[in-house]
């Protein structure tokens, strides 16, 4: 799985730094919205439980149009 999540550009960001994605250093920590993201995901039944993710990034960027991404993959059970 991966996350992307987007937050729109601070206004304190002068204009001219306000070109693409800028990393986002601040809170809400990266595991905290994967977390919420997940519990969410299972509520919607989109899978069983969420134990089920055994791979995943997650990304935080201060950006143009807020956003978030969400990439899943079905992987092979062994």
């Amino acid at each position: 799985m991966k996350l992307a999540f987007v937050w729109p550009y601070r206004k304190s960001e002068p204009k001219k730094n306000r070109i693409g994605l800028i990393p986002k250093t601040t809170k809400p920590d990266w595991d905290n919205l994967a977390k919420t993201l997940q519990d969410v995901l299972t509520r919607l039944r989109f899978w069983e439980d969420d134990a089920q993710v055994y791979s995943a990034s997650v990304d935080k960027w201060w950006g143009e149009e807020p956003q978030i991404t969400i990439t899943v993959q079905e992987g092979s059970e062994q």
